[in-house]
């Protein structure tokens, strides 16, 4: 697992920046980070919860209708690269799709984790280990 930049997003991209995408809530609501998340090993995400947890507690990664917009900043580490090379087409795309930096490059082919919601384990103490391999 590896945290990746995605180009182009401005403000959205600072918020990823520091929770990599993903929100903790339990039955009180929106859990706080006490910092940002971090990798620990191969395949285990660490969230520092800036509370107690309340009950039943879910991970959201990439949650839509928040800050997110769907995406994570996490990704597994393949190096591959594609055989073709980067277009921006317009329209479709979105000017901020628009990185001159990419164009005409091939682009990188990493697996990013999809969005979804899953139930933390319980914890005792202020961290929630997320073994994506378990």
């Amino acid at each position: 697992m590896l945290p990746r930049s995605r180009h182009g997003y401005g403000e959205l991209e600072e918020d990823l920046a520091s929770s990599k995408g993903f929100t903790l809530i339990d039955s009180s609501g929106r859990v706080p980070l006490a910092v940002n998340p971090w990798i620990l090993g191969a395949s285990i995400l660490v969230f520092e919860m800036a509370r107690a947890r309340d009950g039943t507690m879910h991970l959201w990664a990439g949650k839509y209708l928040s800050t997110h917009e769907g995406m994570t900043l996490l990704c597994d580490s393949d190096e591959t690269r594609s055989d073709e090379v980067y277009e921006y087409v317009s329209p479709p795309m979105e000017a901020k799709q628009n990185v001159a930096e990419s164009v005409g490059e091939p682009y990188g082919m990493e697996n990013w984790l999809v969005p979804g919601r899953w139930q933390c384990p319980t914890t005792a103490g202020a961290q929630v280990l997320i073994d994506w391999e378990a």
